[in-house]
């Protein structure tokens, strides 16, 4: 700033200049706050705007810990220390375990999600590990409901609890429950309420809201589904009755210190159970731990992965794996089942497995038409002789043309021809046809801008990081890494080499899915290999590259045009 200023202020976006038509923010309206005694500012000073995080919850958190510390014997210690000795039987009369089963198997539970209810009634602690569509929101839905109308049915009230890390996740299962309590005859015998206010539309829609201060006039219901935030059960605790089942979805993005908030409110003989995946999306930590001394997921890291990695992988107690897959076909479900989840996920039906996209007749470049091929479900396209950071204009042509492509020629699986011209063709393309996936936020506008160049949306495109893309899926991905320089990599390896994210990425399309990779990214110094998580996921790359060569075939494509100079060896893994 200007000679002769001195103090701090404190800037907050409060919004954003925003080019449609490139689908880029060209700049920012900063609401700003000042010290005492600073100035405000004038025409022509100068400052330097310095990234501040703030947790606002974090006070909170550190006083509930320290309560816990000075109970000794408490739920929360106890399942941190020795969550095995936690998950101990439950007792519930024999009569509501065979009724709740058989409404169970009537709900369509698959053989995975039978075992993972049997373990929910029968132990207070059950972790259910959800790969991509094996359908967790549904079992977690059905599986409260079968208890509920077990119980009412021999004239026992119950009262459970949903939390998650998100507003979006506690509404969605929630809802989904709303959706299917008349299957269950539950229409008018349970409460359903969202603490606070709900937060998305969807939740607006469907959703009654319980204030704070209204919560004592809940209590005396005899089945309640009550749904919120941690700090939300953490701040209601002494009005709440003790639930008789917790469950804490999206568990793999929420720390321990985050359950500490809401445990407490789980009755003595209360079940918990926790649903995630942690090979997906982990939570946002902002700072650097030393690895624990065990070498198993610390408190850093989310409570799904702490507590799953001390069961037993050979005989759990307490942990199970869905394993039917809903959404992927068989090449898709096989590269994950191979590399990560186990022979046991696979598709749940023949016709799930059986999936392809449909392109209705046309023309368009080689190396298009062979990466399109139904017949290859999986396809890495690594560029070669491209050398550049976060931008590469190259391969986001690349993936913009294939993008056309499939906007002109993909079948609506629905309709059975290919998605109509307009504004509504294509803001359905983009709904459930095809998104477009990249780590980078220049990569994104690159892919943007191509897209724009190539043809006049009448629907913004779909194309952002893989953390907009989590929980949803389409007909096709595409995956466009965009980082080709060994500095900008090494620069950010945990980033760039996320084995978690790429497993998203992958496991997002029901039939087709495109990964660019610059070859650098595949041939990093040893650096990288130095980076525990960067390994894991540079062995998930290179997996993926020997997947496609083992089960399908290559080709080598040199391009022309503004990519002169520029190879593309495209390996193709066939259906199977």
């Amino acid at each position: 700033m200007n000679p002769g200023r001195s103090g701090a202020c404190f800037a907050m976006v409060r919004d954003s200049i925003v080019d449609r038509k490139a689908g880029l923010v060209r700049g920012l309206v900063l609401e700003v706050t000042y010290g005492q005694g600073f100035p405000p500012f004038e025409e022509g000073d100068l400052a330097v705007l310095h990234p501040r995080f703030t947790d606002f919850t974090v006070e909170r958190a550190v006083e509930r810990l320290l309560d816990l510390d000075a109970q000794p014997g408490n739920a929360f210690i106890r399942l941190l220390r020795d969550p095995r000795a936690f998950a101990v039987p439950v007792r519930e009369r024999e009569e509501v375990v065979c009724d709740a089963e058989r409404l169970a198997r009537g709900s369509g539970f698959t053989k995975s999600q039978e075992r993972a209810f049997r373990q929910m009634l029968q132990n207070r602690l059950t972790l259910v590990w959800g790969p991509p569509g094996t359908g967790k929101t549904h079992f977690l839905a059905n599986a409260l409901l079968s208890l509920v109308k077990a119980r009412r049915v021999h004239g026992e009230r119950v009262r459970i609890g949903v939390t998650a890390f998100t507003h979006a996740a506690i509404e969605n299962l929630l809802v989904k429950v709303q959706e299917s309590v008349g299957g269950f005859g539950l229409d008018a015998d349970l409460a359903i309420y969202k603490l606070k206010g709900a937060r998305t539309a969807r939740g607006e829609r469907s959703l009654e809201a319980l204030p704070h201060e209204r919560a004592e006039t809940v209590v005396g219901c005899p089945s309640l589904l009550l749904g919120g935030t941690v700090h939300s059960f953490g701040k209601l605790e002494k009005s709440l009755p003790s639930l008789d089942l917790l469950i804490v979805d999206e568990a793999s993005q929420m720390r321990p210190a985050e359950l500490a908030m809401v445990l407490s409110v789980l009755g003595r003989e209360g079940r918990l159970v926790l649903a995630g995946d942690d090979l997906q999306l982990p939570p946002v930590v902002q700072g650097a731990y030393p690895p624990p001394e065990d070498g198993l997921p610390g408190l850093e890291d989310s409570i799904f992965a702490y507590l799953r990695h001390r069961d037993d992988p050979d005989r759990p107690a307490y942990t199970c794996q869905l394993q039917e897959n809903w959404r992927m076909n068989r090449t898709l479900s096989r590269f994950a089942a191979e590399t990560l989840y186990g022979p046991g996920y696979a598709p749940a039906t023949d016709a799930v497995g059986s999936r392809h996209i449909a392109l209705a007749e046309g023309e368009a470049e080689e190396y298009i038409e062979w990466a399109l091929d139904p017949a290859y479900p999986l396809v890495l396209c690594v560029l070669e002789n491209v050398r550049t950071t976060v931008e590469n204009r190259i391969e986001a042509g690349l993936a913009a043309r294939l993008a056309c492509t499939l906007r002109g020629r993909l079948i609506d699986p629905d309709t059975g021809r290919p998605y109509p011209a307009g504004a509504d063709g294509d803001a359905r393309f983009w709904q459930h046809g095809l998104f477009i996936v990249s780590p980078h936020h220049a990569q994104i506008g690159a892919v943007q801008e191509s897209l724009a160049r190539e043809r006049a949306w009448e629907a913004r495109p779909f194309v952002d990081t893989v953390d907009k893309m989590q929980g949803q899926e389409a007909e096709a991905v595409i995956v466009s890494y965009g980082v080709s320089d060994v500095e900008t990599a090494l620069a950010e390896a945990e980033f760039i080499y996320s084995r978690n994210r790429l497993n998203v990425s992958l496991t997002r399309s029901r039939a087709k899915c495109v990964v660019f990779l610059p070859r650098p990214l595949l041939e990093p110094p040893l650096d990288v290999v130095g980076d525990e998580k960067a390994a894991a996921g540079l062995e998930h790359m290179l997996d993926l590259q020997e997947f496609c060569r083992t089960h399908g075939e290559m080709r080598t494509f040199d391009l022309d045009g503004e990519a002169a100079g520029v190879r593309l060896t495209v390996m193709r893994a066939r259906a199977g």
